[in-house]
C-alpha cells in the first residue's frame, strides 16, 4: 500500500502593507473566517483531516486503548477547588459524560458536599451548537450579576451577556462582536 500523500494548499499571493513595508502571504486565504465558509478552505481542511486519519490509522487501536484507560480513571463528577470571594465560594463542576462545565457558588465555608447554587450551565448554553466556548466570566462586586462572553462559531469574537444571579435570567444587555 502506498503511503498517503499530504494535501498541498494552493498558493494565492496576497500583499499586506503595514508601516511602509509590503509583504506577500501565499496562504492568507486559509484564514478566511467569513460566513458562509469559503468552500476552498473547507475542502482543504477536509483533505488535511483525511490525511491525518490515514497516517494515524496504524495507531487507532492503541489510541482507543489509551483513551479508554484515561476515561476509566475520571470520576463521574469533579469540582474545582473553591475560590472564596466575599460571602461566596465559587467553583466549577465538570461531568465525565458531558463536554462542558457548570459554574456554581455556595456560601463561604459551606461543606464541600454542598452543591450550592447553579450560576451558569455551559451544556445548556451549548445545546444544538456546533461550537461553544466561554471566553471570560466575571462576577460583579456585589455578587448580584455575572458577565460572561460566549463564542459560538470559533471566530474568537465574543458576545457579552449579563446574568441576574438573584433571578437566574439573562438581562436584555447583549454586546456582540467583542475581541
Amino acid at each position: 500500500m502506498d503511503a498517503p500523500r499530504p494535501p498541498v494548499a494552493a498558493r494565492v499571493p496576497v500583499e499586506h502593507v503595514a508601516h511602509g513595508t509590503t509583504r506577500s502571504d501565499d496562504y492568507a486565504w486559509l484564514a478566511d473566517r467569513s460566513e458562509p465558509k469559503d468552500p476552498r478552505v473547507v475542502e482543504y481542511l477536509r483533505a488535511e483531516n483525511a490525511y491525518a486519519d490515514a497516517v494515524l490509522e496504524p495507531t487507532r487501536r492503541t489510541r482507543a486503548a489509551i483513551f479508554t484507560e484515561i476515561a476509566s480513571r475520571i470520576p463521574p463528577v469533579v469540582d474545582t477547588a473553591p475560590d472564596r470571594m466575599g460571602p461566596w465560594d465559587y467553583f466549577m463542576r465538570s461531568f465525565a459524560d458531558q463536554p462542558y462545565a457548570e459554574y456554581r457558588r455556595r456560601p463561604a465555608g459551606a461543606p464541600l458536599t454542598d452543591d450550592g447554587e447553579l450560576l451558569l450551565d455551559e451544556n445548556a448554553l451549548a445545546a444544538g451548537l456546533d461550537f461553544f466556548s466561554i471566553g471570560a466570566l466575571e462576577v460583579s462586586p456585589d455578587h448580584r450579576l455575572l458577565a460572561y462572553a460566549v463564542d459560538t462559531n470559533g471566530s474568537e469574537r465574543y458576545r457579552l451577556r449579563i446574568r441576574d444571579l438573584e433571578r437566574g435570567v439573562d438581562l436584555a444587555d447583549d454586546i456582540p462582536d467583542l475581541y
